[in-house]
């Protein structure tokens, strides 16, 4: 996963970055709160941070911002889900949209 990251356009890699970072501390938070009964009722506030990243990044993506689109699909293409080079990847022809 680290390696598609580094594969990707500035934009997208810290809007990556960034939802990681959300997702990680917004579910320790959310455990913490559970184990201490200090949690308040209704939406946890980094659900709709997750959202508007995540909307953020199909922007890059639908308007191909400096080529995010081909480049995010040429680095799943080279991406070997068992870490091996003899893995295939999950797709029979990734990133060959460009």
């Amino acid at each position: 996963m680290i390696t598609f990251i580094k594969a990707l356009p500035q934009p997208l890699k810290t809007l990556y970055i960034l939802v990681f970072a959300v997702f990680a501390v917004g579910f320790v938070l959310t455990v913490a709160g559970n184990l201490s009964g200090t949690t308040a009722d209704g939406l946890p506030v980094w659900f709709p941070v997750m959202g508007a990243l995540m909307v953020l990044i199909g922007i890059c993506l639908a308007t191909d911002y400096k080529s995010s689109a081909v480049i995010s699909a040429r680095a799943a293409g080279n991406h070997r889900p068992m870490g091996m080079r003899n893995s295939r990847t999950l797709s029979p022809r990734p990133g060959s949209c460009g």
